[in-house]
């Protein structure tokens, strides 16, 4: 009796050790279509049917995001520290929504709502030096205020709408990084710069799929 009651113990705190171990980490859900009342028929038409959901190590939703059906590309540029060459600035790249709020990469506080992303380029200027390693970014615009998929914006238009998204002077960002895993997507690590970081993969027009990685948690240095 002692040696079977020794093995219940035993499997009893395996299990409890388990489901702790399984819950220490952020993770990566995949979730339906985008259901709310937020977006424009047309840029609900755009995105496709499936989406994704980050969750934290408590278990509260960071984020879910949806990604268009597919977006074009372009020749690459040869531009120096950019990552993703083959979009064009001010790209539709889909939909966010935040249900409890968070930050930009910039450490500015967001509402919770629902946003676009567009694809944006940090300009080569010298003034954000130290911003990011790359110039790649996604720009929060608030989806009341981007109601065109396939409304091509210019970077001044870009940055004012962004402003909606963080109620400041300056645009909402999320930095994009070069992926990291990309042998089962989606997924979502640490970084060594301690980013949480999602990787998912993005159909393009011209046929397969580009894996993206966006920090969904974290900001530069300061």
């Amino acid at each position: 009796m002692r040696n079977r009651g020794s093995r219940s113990v035993a499997c009893l705190l395996l299990l409890v050790f388990s489901l702790a171990a399984g819950g220490d980490s952020a993770r990566v859900e995949r979730i339906g279509a985008f259901t709310g009342t937020a977006l424009s028929a047309s840029v609900k038409e755009a995105l496709a049917s499936e989406g994704y959901r980050v969750v934290d190590e408590k278990g509260a939703v960071l984020c879910e995001l949806w990604l268009p059906k597919s977006v074009p590309t372009q020749e690459s540029t040869g531009a120096l520290g950019v990552i993703y060459p083959e979009f064009a600035e001010s790209l539709f790249m889909g939909v966010i929504s935040l249900p409890q709020g968070g930050k930009d990469f910039r450490g500015q506080s967001i509402r919770p709502g629902v946003y676009t992303l567009r694809y944006a380029l940090m300009p080569d200027d010298g003034n954000h030096m130290g911003v990011s390693e790359y110039r790649d970014f996604l720009l929060l615009i608030p989806a009341t205020a981007d109601r065109d998929p396939q409304a091509t914006l210019g970077f001044a238009q870009l940055v004012e709408r962004s402003k909606k998204a963080s109620g400041t002077n300056h645009p909402a960002p999320l930095s994009l990084v070069v992926p990291e895993r990309e042998k089962s997507l989606p997924v979502v690590y640490v970084n060594d710069a301690g980013h949480l970081v999602l990787v998912v993969s993005l159909p393009v027009q011209s046929g397969g799929r580009r894996p993206v990685a966006i920090v969904v948690r974290g900001q530069a240095e300061q």
